[in-house]
């Protein structure tokens, strides 16, 4: 991971010690969308500029139809309908649901940085 993808996760580690569980969900989140930037202009060989995280989904969703696309980006659909909750002001995260989104952006981490590899 780049040195800004390590301080998101480690910011997100200290929100869900310190149980600020919608600030550790999001500070997650946003490593995910920045790995995801990442494998999108290494895959596609296109700039990604300043498009939001659904933005960024709907380009892989035409440029990768779901019968071919790739298993390392699957799973991000459902982490931006987490991110699409979250960004809203009357939900509060608990932690069963940070620590859920956490483990999940992890594993989708590893999906993603064992493709941006080279």
């Amino acid at each position: 991971l780049i040195p800004l993808e390590q301080e998101g996760l480690n910011e997100a580690t200290q929100c869900l010690l310190f149980n600020n569980f919608t600030s550790a969900e999001f500070m997650a989140l946003r490593t995910v969308e920045s790995l995801l930037r990442r494998w999108y202009e290494k895959h596609t060989n296109k700039s990604i500029d300043d498009a939001t995280f659904g933005q960024v989904l709907n380009k892989l969703d035409k440029e990768f139809p779901e019968s071919d696309r790739p298993r390392e980006i699957s799973p991000l659909y459902n982490l931006k309908e987490r991110r699409n909750a979250i960004a809203h002001p009357e939900v509060i995260s608990n932690g069963e649901e940070a620590t859920m989104t956490f483990m999940l952006v992890i594993r989708q981490c590893k999906l993603l940085k064992n493709k941006l590899v080279p």
